[in-house]
């Protein structure tokens, strides 16, 4: 017989004619092996013929003889035995820590929501042991993440990137008028005619539609000249300019040391971030932190009181910004 079955194939094979080998008995192999005697027969007599060897000499009323291609055989089973225990003890390791670690994709501004924070020591509490990974990006960049995989979960503004990802409303706030204090005098309620620093429309799918929703203001729109929330604010502050803001309390608190912060005159302008995951696989560390993300304990339903208006989580353009 060809030996042209990967040898992997033939694990079962091997492990019985070492039992046989070792024991010098099929009798003691089999109940090694929690095995009948006559499957360990068939299952020598297979190997025999896969590698077209005599490797055990049977005589009746005699002590089994190992052959020197028996030998040589159970040197070669030996090894290849133990590097598969060695890849069963890889494997099982693996799985131990993907189960017992968590990663989170957010986006810069949430870490001002004090609802996250406070599900994430909430989780923490519920499971110890749990190795959580916070990981900060742009929403394209999270939405990439989790459909391949490298994340569990993402906190974004960002639309649902497929059918396959599940969404629920977790934090909804309102947009401010952020001006520098050194140009207040610049500005007034009224966006009309302002001049405004926001990141590139690269950076996130809603300032796009930001910008449309304000189209008929003439605003001055300025590219920030890196893409980061932090980078926005510091240029921002730096060259007098004025940008908008997610009204969310502890980014306010940290805001007015160097900004004026106003209510954008005539404009309802809101963001809204979700919670979102894969659908199709269980993960209890994943699944415990989606649970917890709507309970009451939580505290964000305040925030999310028109989440009925969520349910389409793939909104037209004029809908994902309050008028």
């Amino acid at each position: 017989m060809s030996m042209d079955r990967p040898v992997f194939t033939e694990i079962k094979k091997l492990r019985t004619f070492a039992a046989i080998a070792e024991e010098r008995s099929f009798t003691k192999a089999a109940a090694r092996l929690n095995a009948a005697q006559p499957w360990v027969s068939d299952q020598l007599r297979l190997l025999e013929e896969w590698v077209g060897l005599e490797l055990i000499v049977r005589s009746k009323g005699k002590p089994i003889s190992i052959t020197p291609a028996g030998e040589e055989m159970l040197r070669i089973a030996n090894r290849l035995l133990l590097s598969c225990a060695d890849a069963a003890e890889d494997m099982q390791r693996c799985r131990d820590e993907g189960l017992s670690r968590l990663v989170i994709g957010v986006e810069e501004p949430t870490l001002f929501i004090p609802e996250r924070n406070r599900l994430i020591a909430r989780f923490q509490e519920r499971a110890r042991g749990t190795k959580l990974e916070i990981v900060s990006g742009a929403p394209d960049e999270l939405s990439e993440g989790l459909c391949n995989g490298r994340l569990d979960l993402i906190l974004t503004s960002a639309r649902r990137p497929n059918d396959d990802i599940e969404a629920r409303p977790f934090f909804e706030c309102e947009m401010m008028l952020a001006i520098p204090k050194q140009s207040v005098s610049c500005y007034q309620t009224s966006l009309r005619g302002a001049r405004l620093m926001t990141l590139r429309d690269t950076a996130h799918p809603w300032l796009p539609v930001l910008k449309a929703e304000l189209a008929g203001e003439a605003i001055d729109w300025i590219d920030c000249p890196e893409d980061s929330f932090p980078a926005l604010i510091h240029y921002a502050a730096t060259l007098g300019i004025a940008t908008l803001a997610a009204a969310v309390p502890d980014q306010i608190d940290q805001l007015r040391h160097r900004f004026e912060l106003w209510p954008v005159s005539g404009h309802a302008l809101s963001v809204r971030w979700r919670l979102m995951r894969r659908r199709g696989y269980q993960k209890a560390t994943r699944d415990l932190f989606w649970r917890l993300a709507g309970s009451p304990e939580i505290g964000n339903r305040d925030s999310i009181q028109s989440a009925s208006s969520w349910t389409d989580d793939r909104p037209s353009p004029r809908r994902g910004l309050t008028r």
